[in-house]
């Protein structure tokens, strides 16, 4: 008995053998769910337990916004389209329990896309489903099939006319879509052995991977995200991305972030070396990312050279541009020096067209290639006047460059953007700017200490191994949003138009690909806000400190910088003229009478060349210099013989404090006065026929040089240079008359710098310094009383149009768009512009008759629970590394500190 038990149970187990030997090598194979994605799969999302990432997705703030995106909304109506019609009661949920799923984007057409989505199960739990089904198809939608390939497609489609859902089934995949040629794609590529797919691609670390989620960006997926950020399509990204690269990484939500990492894969060429880089060295090379920068990215390799490995492919070089650089600067050793730590940063958009881009290079040998560039520019600018190849700005000197694509060429990488390049040194490091007022804007930051910290960007996190860091990119939305249509492909910007308010969720994405066993690793994360803020509030003011005056303050409140320790202090005035400076915390500095009110703006001088500053400023009889102890310099007050002054400029052509003092009377006299307050020659006066009505100027053309200039009243563009001789061709009338105020709009030649007025009419007139008109807009005219204003900030980098109605304000930007109205019955009205940044923007607006000052952001929002009192214009400004405001006002007499949280 025993004995048959044994040889039965033996014939059993071989007889279990052979079926499963047979199911093995002679059954339907189980196929993996990449195996149907095509190789143009622009993103791949696969998850082990579908049902638990589709509830912890669609709990998350960000969700209700982003249904909003045709993509994603298709794949919610596909899942809720498969639950109707396995008939609900939680049947989908029993099914797709800890299956595998994939989810595929591709590209339908033109900027279109649509999902592809793959299920593996086994047959049993296949069938069970596929008969749940059919037997719900009948009832609310109409179902038809068709074969494809021998494949039988089911076409199922609701009775009240939503999309056609595609389903087939190829052995253990069930394949689903909303687009038909998908489907029959997929089919294909299961099928044919010859048709590359995803799986072909990345098999061996696809298949090994055991984590519930990941996420493939593909390489067809790197280049169309390329493509959104550039013209038409072509790709024309400031940090080019390497063609042949992907990204298989694993995303986890925790709390109010998306935290991912994975490995990076591209083509050989990809450098592996890096750089010998420290956690201070990284603190220290953050702190030149100013945090206005858009973006950025941090390079770290072992030589600069090899920044041409991943940024050098399909580059477009001049071979005349090319040749110069390799004669006289390349192979002459200008590189060597040059380490592999750069820095590539995008600043927003200015005034023009261009995006504003700086990129910062570690060298150890920064005195011998600045001598090196000198002789370069010098060679290159032969026979013209060092003022239009050379200007000064902090200290510190900076080139021109008139070279297409100068970056480009002399590393051999795509750096686009630079149809000129300005150059100056940092701390050790390169400075190269496509425009010279980004880079003045940039250094203003820094020298402000205006720089990014670690705790900015939580890199390196506690786990982060910095030494085998490689490459940091960070996106910064909220500071890229209001500039994002100029900055993507013209295709797209209708896209990000439509969805803003997805994009508003988010604050910042940031990437880092770090080294390890000659392998790439990257890690990231996507912050985003808490979209439920409980009602539009004003943000709480709170008033710091307050310093009372004997007399009522008539002018104020200046702020400037003291030289010792860079604290702020201020100038005040009261009625009876004696001028009052101030610390931030109120104590006098001195006090000192004056001959009358002050009628320009105050501005600080090095006069004695020793890096302690003294005060300039003009009554209208006399131009005033004041030492830090209330003291006057040598010869000054200067008494101005004839007129009544009403501006004052201080210049400086080549920033070695050989000054120039620029006056001008409202009558039309114009004075220029050296160092020590004599009147130059050609400036005794000069006298124009109509009243001025702006600050006479000084600027530096790229490529022209110096020019000075004033606009009067009729509308006349009064254009001299040093010597007080008129350009040819001017005085250039811009208009029939001019009361506002003017904005410089700098471009990298006298052709593309201009300049921006609005006359009283509304019509907003452009000219540049060839004296050529290059725009006449009309701006909407609501009635015969609307006045215009041109309101720019401090600084000249951007400003405003305001349309001034009987009870309504009108703001408009620099392309005319609206940005918002407010009603404010008053006439007597005046305005202020201060940008801090993209998100950071204020319009103040003072009701002189009422006294009352009020703050708005630029979508119309009020910054106060209530107006200040006042009459006078404001200080604002927003300290280095606090979240506030710090506002600085007079009313009556006293001198008031506010501060407003951001």
């Amino acid at each position: 008995m025993k004995r048959r038990i044994i040889v039965g149970l033996g014939i059993l187990l071989i007889g279990l053998s052979a079926f499963l030997a047979f199911r093995y090598f002679f059954g339907k194979p189980l196929r993996s769910s990449f195996e149907a994605t095509s190789e143009e799969s622009l993103l791949l999302l696969r998850v082990d337990d579908p049902v638990g990432f589709w509830n912890g997705l669609v709990s998350q703030k960000f969700w209700k916004e982003m249904t909003t995106i045709p993509a994603v909304r298709n794949a919610e109506s596909m899942l809720v389209g498969l639950d109707s019609l396995a008939g609900q009661q939680g049947r989908l949920q029993k099914f797709l329990k800890n299956k595998k799923f994939l989810a595929s984007l591709q590209a339908v057409g033109k900027d279109e896309m649509d999902w592809l989505f793959v299920l593996e199960a086994s047959d049993e739990a296949l069938k069970d489903f596929w008969s749940i089904i059919e037997s719900n198809t009948s009832n609310r939608y109409v179902s038809a099939t068709r074969l494809y390939s021998d494949v039988e497609i089911r076409e199922i489609k609701a009775k009240d006319g939503s999309r056609t859902l595609s389903v087939a089934r190829i052995d253990n995949l069930v394949l689903l879509s909303f687009t038909s040629f998908l489907l029959e794609e997929a089919i294909r590529n299961v099928q044919s052995e010859s048709i590359p797919n995803m799986g072909d691609f990345y098999g061996d670390r696809l298949f090994k991977n055991r984590e519930p989620i990941t996420l493939i960006l593909t390489k067809a997926g790197v280049q169309g995200f390329a493509g959104v950020l550039g013209k038409e399509g072509r790709g024309e990204v400031f940090v080019a991305w390497p063609e042949k690269l992907a990204a298989v990484i694993h995303p986890e939500i925790d709390g109010s972030e998306i935290r991912f990492s994975g490995e990076l894969y591209s083509d050989p060429s990809f450098p592996i070396e890096t750089s010998d880089i420290s956690e201070a060295t990284w603190s220290n090379w953050l702190g030149l990312v100013p945090n206005s920068a858009a973006s950025f990215s941090v390079f770290s390799f072992d030589h600069i050279s090899k920044l041409s490995g991943i940024m050098g492919e399909n580059l477009v070089l001049n071979p005349v541009v090319s040749g110069e650089l390799e004669n006289k600067l390349i192979d002459r050793g200008f590189l060597e020096g040059f380490t592999g730590m750069h820095l590539a940063i995008e600043m927003g958009q200015s005034f023009s067209d261009r995006r504003d881009r700086i990129l910062v290079f570690q060298t150890d040998s920064a005195a011998r290639q600045t001598e090196m560039l000198r002789d370069f520019v010098i060679g290159i600018a032969e026979g013209m006047e060092r003022s239009t190849y050379v200007d000064f700005y902090r200290g510190r000197e900076i080139f021109l460059i008139d070279l297409d694509q100068f970056p480009t060429h002399l590393f051999r990488a795509n750096f686009s953007g630079f149809p000129n390049t300005f150059i100056t040194v940092l701390e050790g490091n390169i400075l190269m700017a496509n425009s010279n007022s980004v880079l003045k804007r940039y250094l203003d930051e820094m020298d402000s200490g205006n720089g990014k910290s670690i705790t900015s960007t939580g890199f390196p996190s506690e786990n982060s191994d910095i030494s085998r860091f490689q490459t940091y990119w960070e996106l910064d939305f909220s500071n890229t949003w209001p500039t994002w249509m100029d900055f993507v492909s013209p295709s797209w910007a209708a896209f990000f138009q439509k969805y803003a308010a997805v994009a508003f969720q988010f604050e910042k994405l940031s990437l880092q690909v770090s080294v390890s066993n000659s392998s790439h690793f990257l890690t990231g994360k996507v912050s985003y806000r808490d979209t439920k803020t409980g009602g539009e509030q004003q943000l709480a003011m709170h008033e710091i400190k307050t310093v009372t005056f004997e007399e009522e303050l008539t002018f104020g409140t200046k702020g400037l910088r003291n030289f010792n320790d860079a604290s702020l202090e201020f100038l005040v005035q009261n009625r009876s003229d004696k001028v009052h400076l101030i610390t931030e915390e109120g104590e006098e500095v001195f006090s000192k009478m004056l001959d009358g009110p002050i009628i320009s703006d105050i501005f600080q001088i090095d006069y004695y060349k020793n890096n302690k500053l003294q005060l300039l400023f003009a009554t209208a009889n006399s131009l005033y210099a004041v030492d830090r102890l209330g003291e006057f310099l040598p010869g000054f007050p200067v008494n101005i013989p004839t007129g009544r002054i009403s501006y004052l400029n201080l210049v400086d052509y080549e920033n070695d404090r050989n000054y120039r003092y620029f006056l001008a009377s409202a009558s039309g006299e114009i004075y220029l006065l050296d160092r020590e307050g004599k009147i130059l020659d050609g400036w005794n006066p000069k006298v124009i026929p109509d009243p001025i009505v702006s600050n006479p100027t000084h600027f530096r053309v790229p490529g022209l040089g110096d020019r000075m200039f004033v606009i009067d009243r009729k509308g006349h563009w009064h254009l001299f240079n040093r010597r007080g001789e008129y350009e040819p061709g001017a005085p250039f009338k811009l208009a029939d008359e001019i009361l506002t105020q003017y904005a410089i709009l700098e471009g990298n030649s006298a052709k593309e710098t201009r300049i921006v007025t609005v006359s009283p009419n509304g019509e907003v007139v452009m000219a540049n310094f060839r004296g050529e008109i290059t725009e006449r807009t009309q701006l909407p005219r609501p009635d015969r009383e609307s006045s215009f204003h041109l309101v720019k900030d401090p600084k000249n980098e951007r400003y405003l149009l305001v349309v001034q109605e009987f009870n309504q304000l009108t703001v408009l930007d620099e392309s005319y768009q609206t940005l918002f109205s407010q009603r404010i019955d008053a006439k007597d009205l005046s305005f202020q512009y201060f940008h801090f940044g993209p998100s950071n923007e204020i319009l103040v607006v003072i009701d002189r008759q009422q006294e009352f000052i009020y703050l708005y952001d630029l979508a119309g929002k009020m910054h106060l629970e209530r107006p200040l009192p006042g009459t006078s214009p404001l200080a604002i400004d927003l300290p280095a590394g606090k979240n506030e405001y710090a506002i600085f006002s007079i009313h009556g007499s006293q001198w008031i500190e506010y501060r407003v949280p951001l």
